[in-house]
């Protein structure tokens, strides 16, 4: 089955179905408490995705060879942000001027970050 992603609302959509729909993403989804924050290098510089936060919950949805997975984020890695390198707004996210300013306060104050399998 081919899986393509041509909004934000696709990527979203993906992260509720892939997750069983938790009720935690859904109260924020339903809520209105959900900020889209564009392409990122999730995993490693071979597993580009998406990052979407959901109230106190950051979700990477993560696109590798044909197949598409979701992780749990601790926290966002800026510097891995590539929305800045893009004019298609499905990589930039909803502030791609506030993303591209904290990937270059990132590159001067990097921080860690750990990912879980959901």
């Amino acid at each position: 089955m081919t899986i393509r992603i041509k909004s934000k609302d696709d990527v979203i959509r993906l992260i509720l179905e892939r997750t069983g729909a938790m009720p935690r993403l859904s109260r924020a989804y339903d809520n209105g408490g959900v900020e889209f924050l564009g392409g990122f290098i999730v995993v490693d510089k071979d597993r580009p995705g998406w990052i979407v936060k959901f109230k106190n919950a950051l979700i990477g949805l993560v696109a590798h060879g044909f197949n598409v997975y979701v992780v749990q984020l601790h926290e966002v890695r800026w510097s891995l942000y590539n929305g800045d390198s893009s004019h298609n707004g499905l990589y930039q996210g909803d502030h791609p001027e506030t993303y591209k300013l904290l990937k270059q306060a990132e590159a001067v104050w990097p921080v860690n970050r750990a990912t879980k399998t959901l």
